[in-house]
């Protein structure tokens, strides 16, 4: 499986899909697969809508190759199998104001908070020599 598969995967099973309008946990109006559509604790009733399974698949997956794309740019992305990849862009598509900003320090920011991250939960035995700094690939 590929990196964009497992990440669906992984937040079909952490999001789960709804077909109507909900309060995300953080208080944004979400639909689908935990896509937000709205700003935090607008009302639900501005959002008379269904979003089918398929329709939500196909959103959340344009996200998350989004996100994969940004991310291959920097080897401790690069350097970790498809699993742990995958991991990182759910953990980067719930935080979807990180890639906001198309300017690049923001990036770098988000980036190196993804590092420690991974760095905070895989044991340090297990990771690449690589993945411990930082560096953006060519």
């Amino acid at each position: 499986m590929n990196t964009v598969k497992i990440a669906l995967a992984v937040l079909t099973f952490e999001e789960e899909f709804k077909e109507v309008p909900y309060y995300c946990s953080q208080g944004y109006p979400t639909v689908g697969i935990g896509q937000r559509i709205g700003p935090k604790g607008e009302s639900l009733e501005k959002y008379e809508f269904t979003v089918p399974l398929k329709v939500a698949q196909a959103w959340v997956q344009e996200t998350i190759q989004d996100v994969n794309q940004k991310l291959s740019s920097y080897s401790f992305y690069t350097v970790c199998n498809a699993d742990r990849q995958a991991i990182l862009v759910s953990i980067t598509k719930k935080d979807e104001k990180t890639f906001v900003s198309p300017h690049p320090l923001c990036l770098i920011n988000a980036c190196r908070y993804l590092k420690l991250l991974l760095l905070r939960y895989t044991p340090i035995f297990c990771l690449p020599l690589p993945c411990l700094f930082l560096t953006q690939s060519k």
